[in-house]
């Protein structure tokens, strides 16, 4: 590829949502035949030295799921011979995925919906998070509040949301003020700013 046919940061990065989306939406829909988790990886079944059938879906599973306390102390047994077991079950089953009578089928809305959540983690994982630079003391701003109304300022307040979550204490922020107090209004304004983004972007999964 010729420097001129480089793609910009914000091509790539746009070419980069539209990948992941579709491999996301493509693993889910694997789900619908009933052999989808023989070659799905640990802790499911699969042949020595043979690559995942998920190579998304499966490393969230090892990497998020996997190490929970109560989950983490479950046996192989439990993995390949009950969850192993539902999953084919599910993909026999008769859950129509066709746009019946105007509207979408079951199995269509399912993976979806899945996909939408599960796209946002992939993403962070693959993509990673640019740290941005810190800024001198001279050139440090006086805090501008975030207004929900304007695009700009909620869009503004998800990246300083995420560079807080990944870079700074605000993990941390949130679970103190969890366990404070259940209203969104208790939170700063970043975190309520971000919230519209989240509910803008995701409709109801939200962090409420």
């Amino acid at each position: 590829m010729t420097k001129d046919n480089e793609l910009s940061p914000h091509q790539a990065h746009a070419l980069f949502d539209i990948l992941t989306h579709v491999e996301v939406y493509q693993e889910l829909q694997k789900f619908k035949y009933p052999d989808a988790m023989r070659d799905y990886g640990h802790p499911f079944h699969i042949e020595d030295g043979k690559p995942s059938t998920s190579p998304i879906l499966q490393p969230l599973l090892e990497k998020f799921v996997l190490p929970l306390p109560g989950i983490r102390n479950l046996n192989e047994k439990f993995w390949r011979e009950r969850c192993q077991a539902l999953m084919e079950k599910l993909g026999e089953a008769d859950l129509s995925e066709s746009y019946d009578k105007g509207v979408i089928g079951s199995r269509r809305a399912l993976a979806t919906a899945f996909s939408t959540v599960i796209e946002a983690p992939a993403k962070g994982c693959l993509g990673g998070l640019a740290k941005k630079p810190i800024k001198e003391p001279e050139e440090e701003e006086e805090e501008v509040p975030y207004d929900k109304s304007d695009p700009d300022d909620v869009i503004r307040a998800w990246e300083d949301f995420c560079q807080e979550m990944v870079y700074g204490s605000m993990v941390d922020h949130i679970f103190d003020m969890a366990a404070l107090s259940g209203d969104l209004e208790d939170h700063t304004e970043l975190v309520q700013a971000a919230h519209e983004y989240i509910v803008i972007k995701y409709g109801r999964y939200s962090l409420t």
